[in-house]
């Protein structure tokens, strides 16, 4: 890997997460990410209805990025965020639909 690379981190809107009995959400999870290495995280709607990303957490950018512009995914769309900061940043599109982005900072 080459010093200063940056890569984006994915996360998935499965098709079927609009549906709670199906029990499907964003993949993965929970994403953690290195700040200032993979700290850009890009969500891909590959369901067939809209989806949003919405932070839960408020007075932080992330929240602000999402939920001031209410960022709706169309099926095929995508919206990317570089974080910034360290820390854990939840977010959900419908109730049952809940992710986790953590940040860690770079050592050495």
């Amino acid at each position: 890997m080459l010093e200063g690379t940056s890569y984006v981190s994915v996360v998935t809107i499965p098709e079927g997460s609009s549906v709670q009995e199906y029990g499907v959400s964003f993949k993965p999870a929970i994403t953690t990410v290195v700040l200032g290495h993979n700290s850009t995280v890009k969500w891909i709607n590959n369901d067939i209805v809209n989806h949003w990303i919405e932070a839960e957490e408020a007075d932080t950018a992330f929240y602000s990025a999402t939920s001031d512009s209410r960022i709706v995914l169309k099926p095929g769309q995508s919206f990317e965020y570089d974080f910034d900061r360290p820390g854990t940043y939840e977010y959900h599109s419908h109730p049952w639909n809940q992710g986790t982005v953590i940040i860690v900072a770079k050592t050495g």
